[in-house]
């Protein structure tokens, strides 16, 4: 197993004892998660109501794929390394409070777009404001729990993200489901709008009390170690820190890359290929695909879970690496499968053993970051994974859109190929990562001051 190199606390003293695996340890996990949801939630109910959209705004799928991808990710990348920034040196609580609420106000105000402009700058304002959360839940976890614990809570976490996508999809198709009975409710000046846009202001609400449920978590910042301030484990430079560590760094990073790509590009046309070619509902594709989503991305996490023992005895301290690169592999097949299939049970069927076996291996991927970061630096270099996660899983669903509007084929066959093809890259450099990987996780262990 990896040495646990990621566990400074966050203010040294008595508050870091009674805080760390304690009930508001705990309470911040949950309350972390609920805000992933929802924010899930309000980027993803797009993805069900991609043809009304189309219809009322006169869109292309181009001009959808750079909205769900390319356009939101170029300002996620310029906002999420000064926000990082910022959460390695203030109290998070209040810098995601605010984010919260600006991404909630940035997918209320999607309701009233009028044009493609409008749209992509209120989704923007979403990707903006959901920037921070993933480096500061990461950066956190560590402040919070330790070794075992560690792990526990990065499977939680992890295991929360990847079904909140489909939970996202279940609650969203809830959520048209219920537009026609809400309308009347509605200020008169409301009750014309468009089913979609007032899907749009429903989701958005939830987002004060999620806001309001974060003060209560344990505040902190980043720590200070007390010893070894020229140690790797203390460096404060993110440049100097991926120069010295390029070598493990740069594949992973390409890697996690590439597998954001295909995942994007899965997950957001998937629905839209089962509504367009295989004639289902838009609210019955966000109730079954979210179902087998989520299911399939608990029974991944779960698998991941049971198989870690199994990992460490194969593969030692590469084990989360030979987890990802094998488990990506063995789902190529059922994602190609896709390309043949003629009903949406089939569809549903094939994503989920795909998912599943996907979920498995990337599960460990949040204690690979950790162990890979430097304390002083974890909110940073979590922010660079994510802004290049970000920026390639945009280009997915923009390269699909642009394929599909220049191309024969059919989407879902296009979907399938480009998918498998980004996964199975991914899987290459994952492979070729190892021997890096274990070399500076080991630097980072020798380098930490004693006791953690």
């Amino acid at each position: 197993m990896a040495p646990d190199v990621g566990n400074m606390t966050l203010v040294p003293g008595k508050e870091d004892i009674s805080v760390r695996s304690s009930v508001r340890a705990w309470y911040a996990l949950a309350v972390l998660i609920v805000a992933v949801i929802f924010g899930f939630i309000d980027r993803q109910i797009i993805v069900l109501v991609v043809e009304p959209i189309k219809r009322d705004l006169t869109l292309s799928d181009l001009q959808i794929g750079a909205i769900n991808g390319l356009g939101p990710a170029l300002f996620a990348v310029i906002a999420g390394y000064p926000l990082a920034w910022l959460a390695d040196r203030v109290d998070r609580r209040w810098l995601l409070i605010a984010c919260i609420l600006f991404w909630s106000a940035a997918t209320a105000a999607r309701s009233f777009a009028g044009d493609f402009g409008e749209l992509m700058i209120f989704t923007i304002g979403i990707a903006v404001g959901e920037a921070v959360l993933t480096p500061i839940t990461y950066s956190l976890i560590p402040d919070l729990f330790r070794g075992k614990r560690r792990e526990l809570a990065n499977l939680i976490f992890f295991g929360a993200v990847v079904t909140g996508v489909g939970i996202a999809l279940m609650l969203g198709g809830a959520a048209l489901a219920t537009v026609e009975s809400v309308r009347p409710l509605l200020p008169e000046g409301l009750r014309q709008l468009a089913g979609w846009r007032i899907a749009f202001l429903l989701v958005a609400l939830p987002g004060l009390l999620v806001a309001l449920a974060v003060i209560p978590v344990p505040a902190g910042r980043a720590p200070r170690p007390a010893s070894a301030p020229q140690s790797l484990v203390a460096s404060k430079s993110l440049s100097r820190y991926l120069r010295a560590e390029w070598r493990t760094v740069g594949p992973i990073f390409a890697a996690s890359g590439l597998y954001a790509f295909a995942f994007g590009a899965l997950s957001l046309w998937l629905p839209a290929a089962i509504i367009r070619e295989l004639g289902a509902s838009a609210q019955a594709v966000g109730v079954n695909y979210g179902l087998t989503f989520t299911i399939a991305a608990a029974l991944g996490v779960i698998c991941a879970i049971a198989l870690a023992g199994f990992w460490r005895r194969a593969a030692g301290e590469a084990h989360i690496l030979r987890a990802l690169w094998v488990m990506i592999t063995a789902a190529l097949l059922p994602i190609l499968a896709l390309s043949l299939v003629a009903t949406p049970t089939y569809a549903y069927l094939l994503t989920g053993v795909s998912v599943t076996l996907l979920i498995c291996g990337n599960a460990y991927s949040p204690t690979m970051l950790q162990n890979l970061s430097p304390p002083l630096l974890r909110a940073r270099v979590g922010a660079v994974s994510m802004i290049l996660y970000a920026a390639f899983g945009a280009c997915g669903p923009m390269v699909i859109g642009f394929l599909s509007d220049g191309a024969g084929a059919g989407l879902m066959p296009i979907v399938a190929t480009v998918s498998a093809a980004a996964f199975a890259g991914a899987a290459l450099l994952f492979r070729l990562a190892e021997k890096p990987y274990v070399r500076t996780v080991r630097a980072l262990a020798v380098s930490a001051p004693p006791g953690h």
